[in-house]
């Protein structure tokens, strides 16, 4: 009889244990199925790759996404142009686009009124500009920085100062703009592309 009881006391605590190992694998399983439902998130302080590309922020934001880096080729550019290039490092921190910045001229001063930001608009970021020439400026970008910087004249649909405002790049644009080398990557070509002619000093943009 002692045997019978140690025995059916046996079975019963291999059978508890088993109840609670299976317990915890069905509580692990549900734990991973939720986890693939649940919006990717972090502090803020550390980067995260996403289908969108490397975000900081609090929540991923799959509206504008980056694409993915272009091959690079030893190809020349061929034709006559303009031609393709990609706009990138146009994402904030947050994960906002804020677009390549289409100006009137390369140098600071375009003749703008100095109450407005001198742009003809912006082109989004991971979108196609026409490039048709490039030259060299001290002008960064940044009000008040010096340093040689290669900028692009494009193929652009406006000639009106605008700040925000987007606008597409087509090869048939009757008007131009320059956008920042460091905002632009040659799309299926290596970038060498003709130097712009020179051109006369800026006078008050209208």
């Amino acid at each position: 009889m002692a045997q019978d009881k140690a025995t059916r006391n046996n079975r019963a605590a291999m059978i508890g244990l088993v109840g609670v190992i299976a317990a915890a694998v069905i509580g692990a399983l549900i734990a991973g199925v939720f986890a693939l439902f649940k919006p990717e998130e972090n502090s803020g302080d550390t980067a995260i790759d996403s289908p969108c590309g490397v975000i900081k922020g609090n929540q991923i934001n799959c509206n504008n996404p980056q694409g993915e880096p272009l091959p690079k080729t030893s190809q020349t550019p061929t034709g006559t142009g303009p031609w393709p290039f990609r706009t990138v490092n146009t994402w904030g921190e947050s994960g906002v686009d804020i677009g390549a910045v289409v100006r009137p001229c390369k140098e600071q001063d375009c003749g703008c009124d100095p109450r407005l930001k001198c742009r003809l608009g912006v082109a989004k970021g991971n979108t196609t500009v026409y490039a048709r020439c490039l030259a060299h400026s001290d002008f960064t970008g940044v009000p008040g920085e010096r340093q040689d910087t290669i900028w692009f004249k494009i193929a652009w649909p406006n000639n009106r100062i605008t700040a925000a405002q987007v606008f597409v790049s087509t090869v048939h644009d009757q008007y131009s703009g320059w956008v920042k080398g460091s905002t632009l990557e040659p799309e299926g070509h290596n970038g060498s592309i003709p130097a712009c002619p020179a051109e006369p000093r800026v006078e008050p943009f209208v």
